[in-house]
């Protein structure tokens, strides 16, 4: 059980290295690209274990994931600073000046 333990350990390690390079490498922020990797990942191990052609369940994958990006979430719009006032038009002579 302990090599089976290490080997997943460095999995990660690679996985996340390889993340951080490509990250610096395209400019991308490096949680997108940590996303994408394991979503990869988990393509692969699923295309292993359930014996599905890797084309499919890398359709699957993206569908899944757009879907999910598309919703709004709830804590973006509670994190969000609130929007400023709507702006009056002046009144009397400070009107004329501008």
């Amino acid at each position: 059980m302990l090599e089976l333990s290490l080997v997943l350990e460095l999995s990660l390690v690679l996985e996340l290295s390889l993340a951080l390079v490509l990250s610096l490498v395209l400019g991308l922020p490096l949680l997108l690209v940590l996303s994408l990797a394991l979503e990869l990942s988990l393509v692969l191990e699923l295309s292993l274990v359930l014996e599905l052609s890797l084309v499919l369940e890398l359709s699957l994958v993206l569908e899944l994931s757009l879907a999910l990006r598309s919703r709004p979430c709830p804590r973006r719009a509670a994190l969000a600073p609130p929007s400023p006032p709507p702006l009056r038009p002046l009144r009397g002579r400070a009107s004329l000046r501008s």
